[in-house]
C-alpha cells in the first residue's frame, strides 16, 4: 500500500508538457516520445490549449507547432508570451516552415527553443529536460511553492 501510495504521489511531481498540434499523428509521437518521463497533455488547437490552461496551473512547458506568423497558433503564442500568467512558462516551437522571420520572431517573444521538422526525439527531449533543469530560467511556479513548504498533495 506504501508503494502505491509514495508512486502516486511522484507521478504528481513530473513534469508536464502541454502539446499544440493539429496533428493527431504528431501528437501521438510527442506522446509516445515523451511519457515514460513526463505527463503530456495533447491538444489540437489554441482554444482547447487556453482552456487547458486556465483550467489547469501545472504546466511546465509548451511545445507549440507553428507553421507562420499569421497562423492562431503563432497568435496564442504572442497572447501568454505578454500574458502576466502565462509568460514564465518555458516555450518550444516545432515548425516545418525554417524561415529566419518566424525563427526571429518567436525568439523575439520568449520561445526557449526553435526546431525544425523532421526532429530526432531523442535529442528533442535532450533539450527540453536541459530547458526543465535550467535554474536560471525556471521562475517558482505554485507546485513548486507548494513542496518547498511541506504539503503534499492527496
Amino acid at each position: 500500500m506504501f508503494k502505491n501510495e509514495l508512486f502516486s504521489k511522484l507521478k504528481f511531481m513530473r513534469k508536464s508538457i502541454l502539446t499544440i498540434e493539429d496533428s493527431k499523428g504528431l501528437n501521438y509521437l510527442y506522446s509516445k516520445i515523451f511519457e515514460k518521463e513526463f505527463d503530456v497533455v495533447p491538444v489540437n488547437n489554441f482554444f482547447q490549449a487556453f482552456k487547458h490552461l486556465q483550467s489547469n496551473t501545472f504546466n511546465d512547458l509548451i511545445i507549440i507547432n507553428i507553421s507562420d506568423t499569421k497562423s492562431d497558433n503563432f497568435k496564442f503564442l504572442k497572447h501568454i508570451s505578454t500574458s502576466s500568467l502565462f509568460c514564465n512558462i518555458p516555450k518550444v516551437i516545432i515548425s516545418k516552415n525554417n524561415d529566419e522571420e518566424l525563427k526571429t520572431k518567436t525568439i523575439d517573444l520568449g520561445v526557449n527553443l526553435f526546431i525544425s521538422l523532421p526532429f530526432e526525439p531523442v535529442s528533442l527531449t535532450i533539450k527540453i529536460k536541459e530547458i526543465l533543469n535550467d535554474k536560471e530560467f525556471v521562475k517558482p511556479t505554485l507546485k513548486q511553492k507548494i513542496f518547498s513548504f511541506g504539503f503534499l498533495p492527496l
